[in-house]
Protein backbone atom coordinates (compact mmCIF):
# COMPACT_ATOMS: atom_id res chain seq x y z
CA UNK A 1 0.00 0.00 0.00
CA UNK A 2 1.38 3.57 -1.03
CA UNK A 3 0.22 6.87 0.56
CA UNK A 4 1.50 10.54 0.00
CA UNK A 5 2.70 12.15 2.71
CA UNK A 6 4.04 15.87 2.54
CA UNK A 7 4.93 15.41 -1.24
CA UNK A 8 7.00 12.09 -0.80
CA UNK A 9 5.44 8.73 -1.36
CA UNK A 10 5.29 6.35 1.86
CA UNK A 11 4.77 3.05 2.43
CA UNK A 12 2.71 1.79 4.77
CA UNK A 13 3.43 -2.01 5.81
CA UNK A 14 1.15 -4.45 7.31
CA UNK A 15 2.06 -5.12 10.95
CA UNK A 16 2.47 -9.04 10.69
CA UNK A 17 4.81 -8.34 7.80
CA UNK A 18 7.06 -5.95 10.07
CA UNK A 19 6.50 -9.14 12.83
CA UNK A 20 7.95 -11.75 10.14
CA UNK A 21 10.76 -9.37 9.80
CA UNK A 22 11.56 -9.08 13.39
CA UNK A 23 11.17 -12.91 13.61
CA UNK A 24 13.66 -13.18 10.62
CA UNK A 25 16.17 -10.82 12.47
CA UNK A 26 16.24 -12.77 15.22
CA UNK A 27 17.57 -15.85 13.23
CA UNK A 28 14.30 -18.05 13.80
CA UNK A 29 14.48 -20.66 10.63
CA UNK A 30 11.14 -22.72 11.65
CA UNK A 31 7.68 -21.94 13.18
CA UNK A 32 5.27 -23.99 14.57
CA UNK A 33 1.37 -23.50 14.31
CA UNK A 34 -2.36 -23.99 13.09
CA UNK A 35 -3.54 -21.75 10.56
CA UNK A 36 -6.70 -19.83 10.81
CA UNK A 37 -8.43 -17.37 9.02
CA UNK A 38 -6.67 -14.39 11.41
CA UNK A 39 -3.27 -16.30 10.59
CA UNK A 40 -2.75 -16.72 7.04
CA UNK A 41 -1.65 -13.26 6.21
CA UNK A 42 0.75 -13.62 8.60
CA UNK A 43 2.02 -17.55 8.42
CA UNK A 44 2.14 -16.50 4.35
CA UNK A 45 4.62 -13.42 5.44
CA UNK A 46 6.67 -15.76 7.28
CA UNK A 47 7.00 -18.12 4.46
CA UNK A 48 7.88 -14.59 2.33
CA UNK A 49 10.95 -14.25 4.50
CA UNK A 50 12.39 -17.70 4.50
CA UNK A 51 11.31 -19.10 7.65
CA UNK A 52 9.88 -22.35 7.59
CA UNK A 53 6.20 -23.09 8.71
CA UNK A 54 5.67 -26.62 10.24
CA UNK A 55 1.91 -27.17 10.73
CA UNK A 56 0.09 -28.99 13.29
CA UNK A 57 -2.97 -31.17 13.73
CA UNK A 58 -3.78 -29.47 17.20
CA UNK A 59 -2.25 -26.34 18.62
CA UNK A 60 -1.33 -27.82 22.07
CA UNK A 61 0.64 -29.77 19.71
CA UNK A 62 2.13 -26.86 18.13
CA UNK A 63 3.11 -25.37 21.22
CA UNK A 64 4.27 -28.92 22.58
CA UNK A 65 6.81 -28.68 18.89
CA UNK A 66 7.82 -25.37 19.66
CA UNK A 67 8.74 -26.03 22.69
CA UNK A 68 10.60 -28.99 21.78
CA UNK A 69 12.09 -27.13 18.85
CA UNK A 70 13.39 -24.61 21.53
CA UNK A 71 14.82 -27.42 24.09
CA UNK A 72 16.88 -29.25 20.77
CA UNK A 73 18.36 -26.06 19.09
CA UNK A 74 18.74 -23.66 22.51
CA UNK A 75 16.95 -21.39 20.08
CA UNK A 76 13.75 -19.34 20.22
CA UNK A 77 10.48 -21.64 19.41
CA UNK A 78 7.40 -19.80 17.93
CA UNK A 79 4.15 -21.09 17.99
CA UNK A 80 1.25 -19.35 15.85
CA UNK A 81 -2.34 -19.83 17.54
CA UNK A 82 -5.96 -18.70 16.15
CA UNK A 83 -7.94 -16.62 18.12
CA UNK A 84 -11.08 -17.88 19.76
CA UNK A 85 -11.53 -21.68 19.73
CA UNK A 86 -7.99 -21.87 18.87
CA UNK A 87 -6.86 -20.17 21.94
CA UNK A 88 -8.94 -22.42 23.89
CA UNK A 89 -7.45 -25.36 22.33
CA UNK A 90 -3.95 -24.70 23.14
CA UNK A 91 -4.77 -22.85 26.63
CA UNK A 92 -2.83 -26.91 28.62
CA UNK A 93 0.10 -26.07 26.24
CA UNK A 94 0.56 -22.65 27.15
CA UNK A 95 0.21 -22.52 31.02
CA UNK A 96 2.81 -25.36 31.10
CA UNK A 97 5.49 -23.60 28.67
CA UNK A 98 4.96 -20.85 30.60
CA UNK A 99 4.80 -22.11 34.16
CA UNK A 100 8.04 -24.41 33.11
CA UNK A 101 10.22 -21.29 31.70
CA UNK A 102 10.39 -22.75 28.32
CA UNK A 103 11.66 -20.33 25.56
CA UNK A 104 8.33 -20.36 23.73
CA UNK A 105 6.74 -17.63 21.91
CA UNK A 106 3.15 -17.95 21.41
CA UNK A 107 1.72 -15.11 19.34
CA UNK A 108 -2.11 -15.45 18.89
CA UNK A 109 -4.53 -13.88 16.25
CA UNK A 110 -7.05 -11.64 16.69
CA UNK A 111 -10.04 -9.87 15.08
CA UNK A 112 -8.87 -7.30 12.39
CA UNK A 113 -9.50 -3.74 13.57
CA UNK A 114 -11.02 -0.93 11.86
CA UNK A 115 -14.30 -2.50 10.78
CA UNK A 116 -18.03 -2.34 12.61
CA UNK A 117 -18.37 -5.71 12.45
CA UNK A 118 -16.40 -9.20 12.64
CA UNK A 119 -18.83 -10.64 10.56
CA UNK A 120 -21.27 -8.67 9.22
CA UNK A 121 -23.75 -11.34 8.91
CA UNK A 122 -24.21 -12.00 12.01
CA UNK A 123 -22.21 -12.39 15.56
CA UNK A 124 -18.94 -13.30 15.85
CA UNK A 125 -18.82 -16.62 16.88
CA UNK A 126 -14.86 -16.73 17.71
CA UNK A 127 -15.34 -14.14 20.21
CA UNK A 128 -13.21 -15.14 23.34
CA UNK A 129 -11.58 -12.86 26.18
CA UNK A 130 -8.05 -14.77 25.31
CA UNK A 131 -6.24 -11.94 27.33
CA UNK A 132 -7.97 -12.18 30.41
CA UNK A 133 -7.90 -16.14 30.69
CA UNK A 134 -4.24 -16.55 29.48
CA UNK A 135 -3.54 -13.73 32.36
CA UNK A 136 -6.16 -15.81 34.77
CA UNK A 137 -4.02 -19.13 33.95
CA UNK A 138 -0.33 -18.00 34.01
CA UNK A 139 -0.29 -15.48 36.71
CA UNK A 140 1.48 -16.61 40.00
CA UNK A 141 -1.18 -17.04 42.40
CA UNK A 142 1.47 -16.31 45.56
CA UNK A 143 2.38 -13.51 43.96
CA UNK A 144 -0.90 -12.13 43.27
CA UNK A 145 -2.08 -12.96 46.57
CA UNK A 146 0.77 -10.69 47.80
CA UNK A 147 -0.44 -7.56 45.45
CA UNK A 148 -3.82 -8.02 46.30
CA UNK A 149 -3.17 -7.71 49.74
CA UNK A 150 -1.53 -4.62 49.60
CA UNK A 151 -3.97 -3.06 47.28
CA UNK A 152 -6.35 -3.70 50.24
CA UNK A 153 -4.31 -2.31 52.88
CA UNK A 154 -3.97 0.93 50.66
CA UNK A 155 -7.27 0.99 50.34
CA UNK A 156 -8.29 0.61 53.73
CA UNK A 157 -5.57 3.95 54.54
CA UNK A 158 -7.76 5.57 51.87
CA UNK A 159 -10.96 4.90 53.76
CA UNK A 160 -9.30 5.81 57.65
CA UNK A 161 -7.90 9.43 55.50
CA UNK A 162 -4.18 8.84 55.62
CA UNK A 163 -3.58 8.22 52.19
CA UNK A 164 -5.24 10.56 49.51
CA UNK A 165 -7.00 13.45 50.88
CA UNK A 166 -10.78 13.52 50.75
CA UNK A 167 -12.48 12.73 47.95
CA UNK A 168 -16.36 13.53 46.58
CA UNK A 169 -19.27 12.27 44.33
CA UNK A 170 -18.65 14.51 41.37
CA UNK A 171 -18.60 12.55 38.20
CA UNK A 172 -15.28 14.15 36.63
CA UNK A 173 -12.96 11.98 33.67
CA UNK A 174 -10.68 11.14 36.51
CA UNK A 175 -13.04 10.00 39.07
CA UNK A 176 -14.73 7.54 36.03
CA UNK A 177 -11.22 6.36 35.08
CA UNK A 178 -10.48 5.39 39.08
CA UNK A 179 -14.08 3.82 39.02
CA UNK A 180 -12.85 2.13 36.01
CA UNK A 181 -9.64 1.02 37.45
CA UNK A 182 -11.52 -0.33 40.73
CA UNK A 183 -13.91 -2.35 38.49
CA UNK A 184 -11.21 -3.90 36.38
CA UNK A 185 -8.98 -4.96 39.41
CA UNK A 186 -12.50 -6.26 41.04
CA UNK A 187 -12.69 -8.27 38.36
CA UNK A 188 -9.19 -9.55 38.35
CA UNK A 189 -10.18 -10.37 42.36
CA UNK A 190 -13.46 -12.24 41.29
CA UNK A 191 -11.74 -14.53 38.71
CA UNK A 192 -8.52 -15.33 40.54
CA UNK A 193 -9.61 -15.16 44.12
CA UNK A 194 -13.24 -15.05 44.34
CA UNK A 195 -13.14 -11.96 46.07
CA UNK A 196 -14.44 -8.87 44.29
CA UNK A 197 -15.97 -7.09 47.04
CA UNK A 198 -13.12 -5.22 49.08
CA UNK A 199 -11.93 -2.77 46.41
CA UNK A 200 -15.64 -1.40 45.45
CA UNK A 201 -15.90 -0.95 49.25
CA UNK A 202 -13.08 0.99 49.95
CA UNK A 203 -14.02 3.32 47.05
CA UNK A 204 -17.44 3.90 47.90
CA UNK A 205 -16.78 4.84 51.71
CA UNK A 206 -14.31 7.48 50.57
CA UNK A 207 -16.45 8.93 47.83
CA UNK A 208 -19.24 9.30 51.08
CA UNK A 209 -21.96 7.16 50.24
CA UNK A 210 -24.37 5.83 52.62
CA UNK A 211 -23.89 2.21 53.96
CA UNK A 212 -27.61 1.40 52.21
CA UNK A 213 -25.75 2.59 49.12
CA UNK A 214 -22.65 0.70 49.67
CA UNK A 215 -25.02 -2.84 49.90
CA UNK A 216 -27.00 -2.27 46.62
CA UNK A 217 -24.12 -1.79 45.16
CA UNK A 218 -21.74 -4.64 45.85
CA UNK A 219 -25.12 -6.83 46.08
CA UNK A 220 -26.00 -5.49 42.39
CA UNK A 221 -22.11 -6.52 41.76
CA UNK A 222 -22.11 -10.19 42.82
CA UNK A 223 -25.31 -10.79 40.88
CA UNK A 224 -23.57 -9.43 37.64
CA UNK A 225 -19.85 -10.84 38.54
CA UNK A 226 -20.25 -13.87 40.21
CA UNK A 227 -22.14 -16.54 37.68
CA UNK A 228 -19.53 -14.87 35.20
CA UNK A 229 -16.55 -16.12 37.40
CA UNK A 230 -18.10 -19.11 37.93
CA UNK A 231 -18.63 -20.16 34.65
CA UNK A 232 -14.77 -19.35 33.90
CA UNK A 233 -14.37 -21.75 36.62
CA UNK A 234 -16.19 -24.64 35.13
CA UNK A 235 -15.02 -24.37 32.06
CA UNK A 236 -11.20 -23.81 32.77
CA UNK A 237 -10.78 -26.14 35.73
CA UNK A 238 -13.84 -27.46 35.89
CA UNK A 239 -16.39 -27.67 39.38
CA UNK A 240 -15.87 -30.58 41.68
CA UNK A 241 -18.57 -32.83 42.98
CA UNK A 242 -17.09 -32.70 46.48
CA UNK A 243 -17.04 -28.62 45.96
CA UNK A 244 -20.73 -29.26 45.03
CA UNK A 245 -21.75 -31.06 48.26
CA UNK A 246 -19.41 -28.51 50.61
CA UNK A 247 -21.42 -25.49 48.36
CA UNK A 248 -24.86 -27.26 49.06
CA UNK A 249 -23.76 -27.73 53.02
CA UNK A 250 -23.09 -24.04 53.33
CA UNK A 251 -26.20 -22.81 51.47
CA UNK A 252 -28.48 -22.94 54.96
CA UNK A 253 -26.04 -21.34 56.79
CA UNK A 254 -25.23 -18.27 53.93
CA UNK A 255 -28.98 -17.70 54.31
CA UNK A 256 -29.08 -17.40 58.38
CA UNK A 257 -26.61 -15.05 58.37
CA UNK A 258 -28.22 -12.69 55.39
CA UNK A 259 -31.21 -12.43 57.88
CA UNK A 260 -28.85 -11.77 60.67
CA UNK A 261 -26.94 -9.36 59.20
CA UNK A 262 -30.32 -7.84 57.49
CA UNK A 263 -31.65 -7.52 60.80
CA UNK A 264 -28.41 -5.73 62.45
CA UNK A 265 -28.27 -3.65 59.72
CA UNK A 266 -30.77 -1.31 60.74
CA UNK A 267 -29.14 -0.90 64.51
CA UNK A 268 -25.24 -0.39 62.95
CA UNK A 269 -24.78 3.56 62.75
CA UNK A 270 -22.70 4.87 59.80
CA UNK A 271 -19.54 5.44 62.02
CA UNK A 272 -19.63 1.75 63.43
CA UNK A 273 -20.96 0.62 59.61
CA UNK A 274 -17.28 2.25 58.30
CA UNK A 275 -15.06 0.80 61.58
CA UNK A 276 -16.71 -2.43 60.38
CA UNK A 277 -15.53 -2.01 56.96
CA UNK A 278 -11.94 -1.16 57.92
CA UNK A 279 -11.55 -4.27 60.34
CA UNK A 280 -13.32 -6.54 57.72
CA UNK A 281 -10.86 -5.23 54.75
CA UNK A 282 -7.84 -5.29 57.39
CA UNK A 283 -8.66 -8.85 58.37
CA UNK A 284 -9.13 -9.65 54.60
CA UNK A 285 -5.49 -8.14 53.67
CA UNK A 286 -3.93 -9.90 56.39
CA UNK A 287 -4.99 -13.11 55.87
CA UNK A 288 -4.13 -13.25 51.96
CA UNK A 289 -0.48 -12.15 53.16
CA UNK A 290 -0.49 -15.25 55.91
CA UNK A 291 -1.99 -17.47 52.57
CA UNK A 292 0.34 -16.66 50.31
CA UNK A 293 2.98 -17.21 53.31
CA UNK A 294 1.75 -20.63 54.18
CA UNK A 295 1.55 -21.77 50.46
CA UNK A 296 5.45 -20.23 50.42
CA UNK A 297 6.72 -22.36 53.46
CA UNK A 298 4.82 -25.36 52.01
CA UNK A 299 6.38 -25.41 48.72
Amino acid sequence: MNTVESGHAVRTVPVYEVLAADIKSLGVEAVFGLMSDDTALFVTALDMAGITFHGARHENAAISMAEGYASATGSLGIAVIGRGPATANGLHAAVYAARTGSRVLIIYGDAAFGTSSTNALGPDYKAFNALGVVIFLVIDLILLKVLTGLVVMISVLFITGRVGGRANMLSTPSSRVRDLTVGIMAGIMNASLAIPGPLPVARMVRLGATPETIRATILALFVFSYPVAITLQALMAGVSPATLKVTAALIPATLVGILIGRILASRITERMFIRITVVLLTATSLGLFVNAGYVLVRT
